[in-house]
């Protein structure tokens, strides 16, 4: 009972979770279109539960049957027993189970999910206390931004010195959390904003709120926690997207950098949302994605198709139930033999015994008794057997024999029928295997493509780090020009040599100018030398 249940919990979750991680990977680049499949993988394994009990279910014998030797290890006996003596007049004796296989994983099903439950209650709780202790934040560059940013449906804007960074959560318009460094930095007001209220636009803490719930649910299965950790990196993702749209990428990406180095909180809040900065690692994958300046092309097609495809394949695998072969046919007993055949009687047959003697008159004398008769042979002591067919058997013993031969009759057609049954389980798990065959290589197939689609990516970020490297030669280049410019406009001789060709051109430049210019070029020179550092380190990461 207990392996069927729990197989069938775990491949079924992990189809489907499989399923999502991959159509996520493969079927668009878009954070955004991405994020929307893994919400759809969220809700169909919510709702794998009760499709399971709504569909028919469709038994698939894959485990081996029990043999009566395991069926009797499982059996357990009492955790405790004992007796109470007598108490005016009445005794009482009482025993109290171990719980079976079956309920000890109940048990431990329910804990963990109470425990992943009880962590986001009191992430929730804690959000709602911070938000209600926190004080609204009065600054006019946070007003201001904020007012810009969302001038209709305006969220509450909280500060809060309790947190690591900004959080935002609730229902549209929703809360924003801010912490005292952030508030700090003023110059970080609208890429903050932008971001936090680009997850109050898309729903992202409500999906993010089933996501711990499915998590509750399947909570054993290591794939739903990859589901559910690619849904808060890609949720990232996609508020960067659309934060920004609407400001400069080098000043959003300046501000995730400053986030990331404060240090990192762990409260319980952050079970209930998640933080601006999010995971460290994967800031280089986010501030590379918000520097490329290729946009990638919208494929709202695929996005449905998966979302069907998803719902497609949970409905059988909702159906779908694994259940243990079943047991043996009992042994054929062998048949008894034919009727008809003689049977030798055991007992011996008695001699028939000699009729009477004519009664005699009083006056005649009682006759002499006859001799013995003289012995047959000298083996007249042999027992005696007599041969008897199926007629000459008594009414008790026929019954018996035609109750025999019914059994037998009985017992080979139960063997035909287990052997009927038999062979169709052999044709279901043949099919069975053919098609998890199938599903394996389109597995390969699609791995294989995931592998094209890694290298493509990586040629493309070696080809942007190579271009990015050569423009950091070229800013220094001129750079360079530019200083050997500003040192040759230091020699009075250069100076005069410059005014004349200016003369000469029809132009007028006086000495005071091309003294003020060399000043300016060494500062622009400075200003290229720092930007081609920055195309530098950005094209290490890129590589």
């Amino acid at each position: 009972m207990i392996a069927p249940l729990l197989m069938t919990l775990t491949v079924k979750a992990a189809v489907i979770g499989t399923a999502g991680l991959v159509g996520s990977l493969l079927l668009t680049r878009r954070p955004v279109e991405r994020v929307d499949i893994l919400r759809a993988t969220v809700c169909v394994l919510l709702a794998l539960p009760l499709v399971t009990l709504m569909v028919p279910a469709w038994n698939l014998a894959l485990l081996p049957a029990s043999s009566a030797a395991e069926a009797a290890a499982l059996t357990v006996g009492p955790a405790w027993q004992g007796e109470i003596g007598p108490v005016a007049g009445l005794s009482v004796s009482a025993a109290m189970p171990w719980p079976g296989p079956l309920q000890i994983a109940a048990i431990v099903w329910l804990l963990g999910s109470l425990a992943v439950v009880a962590r986001l209650v009191a992430g929730v709780m804690t959000l709602d206390r911070w938000s209600g202790e926190g004080s609204p934040v009065t600054q006019p560059v946070w007003r201001a931004a904020l007012a810009r940013l969302a001038p209709r449906r305006t969220p509450r804007l909280i500060a809060t010195p309790r947190l690591g960074g900004p959080v935002s959560w609730g229902v549209p318009p929703g809360t924003i959390l801010l912490d005292s460094a952030s508030l700090s930095d003023a110059s970080a007001a609208e890429a903050i904003l932008a971001h936090e209220l680009a997850h109050l636009r898309r729903g992202d803490w409500m999906f993010l709120m089933l996501s711990r719930l499915m998590l509750a649910v399947f909570w054993f299965n290591p794939v739903v926690w990859m589901v559910h950790a690619a849904l808060v990196a890609r949720t990232e993702e996609a508020a960067d997207a659309a934060a920004v749209a609407g400001m400069d990428r080098q000043t959003y990406a300046h501000a995730l950098v400053r986030l990331a180095s404060q240090p990192a909180s762990s409260s319980p809040a952050l079970w209930a949302s998640t933080a601006m900065a999010g995971d460290v690692r994967l800031l280089k994958k986010r501030i590379a994605c918000l520097m490329s300046e290729h946009t990638p092309r919208s494929r709202p097609f695929a996005v449905a198709m998966a979302v069907v495809g998803l719902s497609l394949v949970a409905t059988p695998l909702a159906a779908l139930q694994v259940t243990q072969d079943p047991p043996p046919p009992p042994p054929v007993p062998a048949a008894p033999r034919a009727p008809a055949a003689p049977i030798l009687a055991l007992a011996p047959v008695p001699a028939p015994p000699a009729p009477p003697a004519p009664p005699r008159r009083l006056q005649d004398p009682p006759a002499p008794p006859a001799p013995p008769a003289p012995p047959a042979s000298t083996r007249s002591t042999t027992t005696h057997y007599r041969v008897t067919s199926y007629e000459d058997l008594s009414p008790q013993e026929q019954a018996e024999v035609d109750r025999a031969r019914a059994s037998a009759e009985t017992a080979r057609q139960d063997a035909e029928a287990a052997r009927v049954t038999a062979r169709s389980a052999r044709v279901e798990a043949e099919r069975a295997r053919a098609e998890a065959d199938v599903a394996r290589a389109e597995a390969g197939r699609a791995r294989a493509e995931a592998a094209g689609a890694r290298q493509q990516a990586t040629a493309a970020r070696r080809e942007a780090a190579r271009h990015m490297a050569e423009g950091a030669d070229d800013m220094l280049a001129g750079a360079r020009e530019m200083r050997e410019e500003a040192a040759r406009l230091e020699d009075p001789a250069y100076r005069a040599d410059q005014i004349a060709r200016n003369r000469a051109r029809g132009e007028t430049v006086t000495d005071a100018e091309l003294r003020a210019l060399a000043p300016r070029l060494r500062e622009q020179a400075d200003a290229m030398e720092r930007q081609a550092a920055e195309m530098r380190a950005q094209a290490a990461n890129m590589g």
